[in-house]
């Protein structure tokens, strides 16, 4: 350990709840000039913003350096870690080597999908190395405690590093090494098609990824992925990196306390309206739901804005202000992307369109459906 860190030259590359990560460089702490990533921690209850909570920083701190450590050993491509040091805003950090040029994973798979070409990762070849990513993993026996494609990044050279190492293992059993690599896999689906997800399993497991081997695991991961976001959704009805409890101020009058989505700016984009819904406690707590699923799922979806957690029951959300239905090609792009993850719509007030027409003419879910699981083997993924 060494003493309080100063900061100077930084930038905030994530903020959340739980920690904070900059990218620093300045005279203070080890490899004084060079670029380095500090992971700060403050989560709640265990956050370093006063004497009980640094024990606990300081533990996920070194848990995660342990966690690196083993991982280098093992041959894996981590980013090496530096220490872990006590820092002026009162917790505990950990300082890594900073990745030349690093960019995330989703960020080159979204450009792909648009066909942008930014990235000497984004050739044909990227499938392949991600593929032998993962068969890196499974040799090393090596666990992801939260395995998607936000924690690899891809330096300047096209490399892919694994980040982002907390309550991750070597040495783990073979069936939660699979599940672990299935789990990832499952995480791609809004990003990457189905051929380049089969060309990440060739490259992962050879000649073991026949036809049907690819169906059995498409239809793992399309299940593991439906449960997760339907999981997921409990969160956006508590204070989260994605939504804030608000109770009193600044709640708008006549809706009490609520959940609110972070990212949506005070006013409706352009070509868009609010609108708020008020009924039973079940009413507004599906299309709330609907919304949050669908936008978790990367669906285009009306906008969810706020849920209230108490009376009076509402939900409010924006929705185009032309209205009006889409087209017939709009709305096979919408549905394809649907059964691409498993699922359908179902109404779920009679005669309320499933499917509104966007500004962009995009086929967007609307609120006043649900998303249902497709049956085994009747949609491919």
């Amino acid at each position: 350990m060494a003493g309080t860190q100063h900061h100077s030259g930084e930038t905030v590359l994530k903020a959340g709840p739980k920690r904070t990560v900059r990218l620093v460089r300045d005279g203070g702490g080890t490899a004084a000039g060079a670029w380095r990533v500090r992971k700060e921690f403050h989560g709640p209850g265990l956050g370093g913003f006063g004497f009980l909570g640094a024990p606990g920083d300081w533990r996920r701190a070194v848990s995660e350096r342990g966690a690196l450590e083993q991982a280098l050993a093992a041959g894996l491509p981590v980013p090496e870690p530096l220490g872990v040091f006590r820092t002026d805003r009162g917790g505990w950090a950990l300082e890594m080597k900073a990745i030349d040029g690093a960019q995330s994973l989703p960020s080159i798979l979204q450009d792909l999908l648009s066909a942008k070409v930014r990235h000497p990762a984004e050739a044909p070849g990227l499938a392949d190395r991600i593929g032998g990513l993962l068969r890196s993993l499974e040799n090393a026996e090596f666990v992801h405690a939260d395995p998607h494609p936000g924690n690899v990044v891809v330096d300047e050279a096209g490399h892919l590093w694994i980040v982002d190492l907390a309550r991750s293992r070597v040495g783990a059993r073979p069936d939660a090494v699979a599940a672990s690599i299935v789990r990832a896999l499952s995480r791609t689906r809004e990003l990457v098609s189905r051929t380049f997800r089969r060309r990440i399993a060739l490259a992962w497991r050879g000649a073991e990824a026949t036809p049907e081997w690819t169906r059995r695991i498409e239809e793992k991961a399309t299940r593991m992925r439906i449960q997760e976001m339907t999981e997921r959704v409990a969160v956006w009805r508590r204070t989260s990196s994605a939504t804030e409890v608000r109770d009193g101020d600044p709640v708008p009058a006549g809706l009490g306390r609520s959940v609110w989505v972070r990212e949506r700016p005070r006013e409706a984009p352009p070509g868009w309206t609010t609108e708020r819904k008020y009924g039973s406690p079940d009413e507004t707590s599906q299309i709330w739901e609907t919304l949050v699923r669908a936008t978790l799922h990367g669906l285009p979806a009306v906008h969810p804005r706020a849920l209230s957690l108490g009376p009076p029951h509402a939900v409010e959300f924006d929705l185009p202000a032309g209205g009006g239905a889409p087209t017939e090609e709009a709305q096979i792009r919408t549905r394809r992307q649907l059964a691409a993850r498993g699922l359908s719509l179902e109404p779920l007030l009679p005669g309320a369109p499933s499917l509104l027409a966007g500004p962009d003419g995009t086929a967007l879910i609307g609120p006043f459906t649900r998303l249902v699981e497709l049956d085994s083997g009747s949609h491919r993924p």
